[in-house]
């Protein structure tokens, strides 16, 4: 599913863009992925076996990072975070379940 937005530009540079939200009314969780020039995400096929959307619909999509951001962890976390960058990189690479932990 092509996205018409840049998520570096919109939630701050990362190497991965865990999200969740809706397509179509529908709840969708993902990863938003380069795709040419621009960025998607991959809908499974049970989600697009379930979704009615067909390939060429316009449909409303309505999506944030999901999980805890750097501005919600503890100070002293973020300021380490901070002041490692490659380690602040990996962390917000992780999917929510992680991050959370």
């Amino acid at each position: 599913m092509p996205l018409g937005f840049d998520p570096d530009v919109l939630w701050g540079a990362e190497s991965a863009h865990h999200v969740c939200g809706r397509v179509k009314g529908m709840p969708v969780r993902g990863v938003v992925e380069r795709l040419g020039d621009g960025h998607a995400m991959r809908l499974g096929p049970a989600w697009l076996r379930d979704c009615g959307v067909a390939p060429g619909d316009s449909v409303e999509i309505v999506l944030e990072p999901e999980g805890p951001q750097r501005d919600d962890l503890a100070e002293d976390l973020a300021a380490a975070l901070e002041a490692n960058p490659a380690a602040g990189r990996f962390v917000d690479s992780l999917a929510q379940f992680y991050r959370r932990s």
